[in-house]
């Protein structure tokens, strides 16, 4: 649930020269508590284009707004309104006005919801995070958390995140022990080590206190068969369908179980009808999903379809868009269009790292440091979108930044801090990339990670010696 807290009145403006895509605002607020009825509302209009603005009603649900006669109603639903619009000296005007609305921090189904995936996370405003930060709730205190964990939004985020989210658990929140769950599978707790045992008992305990990201969470994980989880999508599949049918308001990520459900199944029209009910009920995931079954059916238009809207939708994921473009694809573009692809491209990307999608950073390691697709070589900036990356917990950038770091110095320093990243690529990926795991084992053997033994020798080379042994892509028998 969220209560609107301001209004805001902005006179937006931008030169009317060819090629000029800069929006410039003048910006005036007003707080709730400062708006009454009949209250009129003076804003900076540099162009001195618009009119009179005033206050006709204000409650708890929103603010009824007249301007040049005509009445507007803004409310947490419908917050914002375009009331007018016009140019002159060769720039465009105009006026814009929207409520401001923050979190409600409640212990609530509708509040936790908002935490279950990483795009309602990223929908968080600098005045939500103010509210949990102020809030001495156990549920802000997931809330902050999961913020920490999913964006990491500052440099000691992972540390902050175990403690918030331990402290949410032991005050009973069930979708902490869901999400401490995972911190254990991908090794990311002070104990620095995969536990998938602790991942199962904890992942466990978060179901059976009622946790729907828990629920979730194992579902998914019965799909597969991850992480030691016995693998029965038929089950799944049939206990998801009942589920939507049966609950009145049901959490829309369980279309996008649905959904995968049947695409392990290889039933890919199904798959197809569960993501789009997803979309429809609000699933933002449900287009990513859509996307990369049509990119498997070589569908380019769909994928292309699917993913503007994940975009348009705030999907993270879905700004990968044209990220694999290939430089002969570039370069057949005309001269003229190559700088706006390259722009566009980047611009695409920076809204996925945002967003708290890590592999939209490797792309952009990966162009400033090779200095493809338009992109000058810089091998600075390349470093920091992979560290930035590798925040986020993405594999690829783990792995990359390694080797960048050996190639740029050859001190001991180097060398542990590329094995430490190795490991963390190998977890992240689950072990998949026989070439990190091969890497990261050869780091092993070089006495660089001593303090994982018990780790890499339960785990990880267990599984090397299976994949040498069957000589395919098994690469989660080992361990299952």
């Amino acid at each position: 649930m969220r209560e609107w807290i301001r209004l805001i009145v902005d006179v937006d403006y931008h030169p009317s020269d060819p090629g000029n895509t800069n929006w410039y605002c003048e910006r005036t607020s007003y707080e709730k508590s400062a708006l009454t009825a009949g209250k009129p509302l003076p804003y900076k209009d540099p162009g001195g284009l618009f009119g009179a603005l005033a206050v006709t009603s204000v409650d708890e649900d929103g603010v009824e707004l007249v301007y040049d006669g005509e009445h507007f109603t803004l409310s947490v639903a419908e917050p914002d309104a375009r009331l007018d619009e016009g140019g002159r000296d060769y720039t465009e005007f105009e006026l814009n006005v929207w409520l401001e609305h923050a979190l409600v921090v409640e212990d609530s189904i509708a509040f936790y919801r908002q935490f279950c995936t990483k795009e309602g996370v990223a929908a968080l405003r600098s005045a939500d995070i103010a509210r949990l930060t102020a809030s001495c709730e156990p549920c802000a205190k997931y809330a902050l958390g999961r913020w920490h964990y999913l964006l990491a939004p500052q440099e000691d985020s992972l540390q902050q995140a175990e403690a918030l989210l331990r402290e949410a658990m032991e005050a009973g929140v069930p979708d902490a022990y869901a999400a401490l769950a995972n911190m254990y599978c991908l090794g990311d707790t002070h104990e620095d080590r995969v536990d998938y045992p602790e991942y199962r008992r904890l992942l466990a305990e978060s179901v059976a206190r009622g946790s729907e990201l828990g629920a979730y969470r194992l579902a998914c994980r019965r799909i597969d068969g991850f992480y030691g989880v016995d693998a029965e999508p038929e089950r799944v599949c049939a206990e998801t369908a009942a589920l939507l049918a049966a609950e009145q308001d049901p959490n829309p990520l369980w279309y996008s179980v649905l959904g995968y459900g049947w695409s392990v199944l290889e039933q890919s029209d199904k798959a197809r009808e569960a993501y789009e009910a997803g979309v429809a009920h609000g699933c933002v995931g449900c287009c990513a999903d859509l996307a990369r079954l049509a990119l498997r059916q070589d569908d380019r238009e769909a994928y292309r379809r699917w993913m503007k809207e994940g975009m348009a939708q705030g999907c993270a994921w879905c700004c990968l868009l044209d990220a694999d473009m290939s430089e002969e694809e570039y370069q057949a573009n005309a001269p003229r269009y190559t700088y706006l692809i390259c722009r566009q491209r980047e611009n695409r990307l920076k809204r996925g790292i945002e967003g708290g999608e890590g592999l939209c950073a490797y792309y952009l390691g990966l162009y400033y440091l090779e200095g493809r697709l338009g992109f000058s070589v810089d091998r600075p900036r390349a470093i920091s979108f992979l560290r930035r990356g590798a925040a986020l917990g993405n594999s690829y950038c783990c792995s990359l930044l390694a080797d960048v770091l050996e190639d740029e110095s050859d001190s001991p320093q180097a060398f542990r801090e590329a094995a430490r990243l190795r490991l963390r690529a190998v977890r992240y990926d689950g072990g998949e990339d026989a070439d990190m795991v091969d890497r990261m084992l050869e780091d092993f053997r070089s006495g660089l990670l001593d303090e994982n033994r018990d780790e890499i020798e339960s785990l990880w080379l267990p599984l090397a010696s299976a994949e040498e042994a069957d000589g395919d892509d098994g690469r989660w028998d080992a361990y299952v």
